[in-house]
């Protein structure tokens, strides 16, 4: 489904998005619509600054910096903290670049080194499927811990057409022939912090944070971690999506992205019912 459509859809049922915390949106409307779409995982820590249990601190440190007026493209202290936060989550030295596209991010991957990655939340960095990206993610591939480059999706649910790139620290490359963008001083503390949050919420979650909802999602989904793909068709999909937001789910409106588990709900709040052609619950 489009992107354009599908929070049109959003609205027409529920009215605008006032306020977004952990995994709900809350909207004029006074309804509360459980987000499983996350902005495509980048808000996977949750929507809002971080209280202690959900969301980060990245809008903390992305206002801050903005207060600072380093909103600009030229050289300051934020950017070069990128590679520090991307080895403390990929576990390696590396040197962080930036693209504005995935295409970008992919063929920038092919320009150094011949092994890559992409590093998927709370399972490690896997290989790059180039045709796919997000069959990535449903890999059963065993967690890489040599490679030559890693796509990194920030976990900051503020651009849409963010990518890393963390090459090997160890390669030479010439930067000057790289596809890449630089990142303003706010946004690189932003992202950086971001990171540094992934990690320590990769510590407190784990499997048990995800099964514990399988019983009403594994009707419709597969589930792999905390990331979920459907069970239907792909043509049958746009349907679904539709059947989920009349429950009250934003789940994810293309059928390559995955959902994801609303791991920040109670448990007995996640029910979906009714029927559907492809299945009957």
């Amino acid at each position: 489904m489009e992107l354009r459509r599908y929070y049109s859809e959003i609205t027409k049922r529920f009215g605008r998005v006032k306020r977004a915390r952990g995994n709900f949106l809350y909207t004029e409307k006074g309804i509360r619509v459980t987000d499983m779409y996350l902005e495509a995982g980048r808000a996977i820590l949750g929507w809002g600054s971080n209280n202690g249990t959900t969301g980060s601190g990245a809008f903390t440190f992305f206002k801050n910096v903005i207060a600072r007026g380093l909103t600009g493209s030229f050289e300051n202290d934020f950017v070069p903290q990128l590679d520090k936060a991307a080895e403390s989550l990929l576990g390696k030295k590396v040197k962080v670049f930036a693209c504005n596209n995935l295409s970008c991010a992919i063929q920038l991957c092919a320009k150094t080194g011949k092994k890559h990655c992409v590093y998927v939340p709370f399972t490690g960095a896997v290989k790059l499927d180039e045709n796919n990206f997000y069959n990535s993610f449903a890999s059963d591939a065993a967690v890489e811990k040599d490679f030559d480059s890693c796509i990194v999706v920030p976990p900051f649910a503020w651009s849409t057409e963010l990518f890393l790139v963390c090459a090997d620290s160890t390669l030479q490359i010439d930067e000057q022939q790289l596809d890449t963008v630089l990142i303003n001083g706010c946004t690189a503390s932003a992202v950086s912090r971001g990171l540094y949050d992934l990690c320590k919420k990769q510590k407190s979650l784990s499997e048990k944070n995800f099964f514990i909802y399988d019983k009403e999602l594994t009707k419709y989904w597969t589930r792999k971690g905390p990331y979920l793909y459907p069970k239907c068709k792909k043509e049958e999909y746009d349907e679904f999506v539709l059947w989920c937001l009349d429950r009250g789910y934003a789940v994810s409106p293309e059928y390559e992205i995955p959902s994801i588990v609303p791991y920040g709900a109670d448990k007995g709040a996640v029910k979906l019912s009714g029927e559907i052609k492809w299945i009957r619950v």
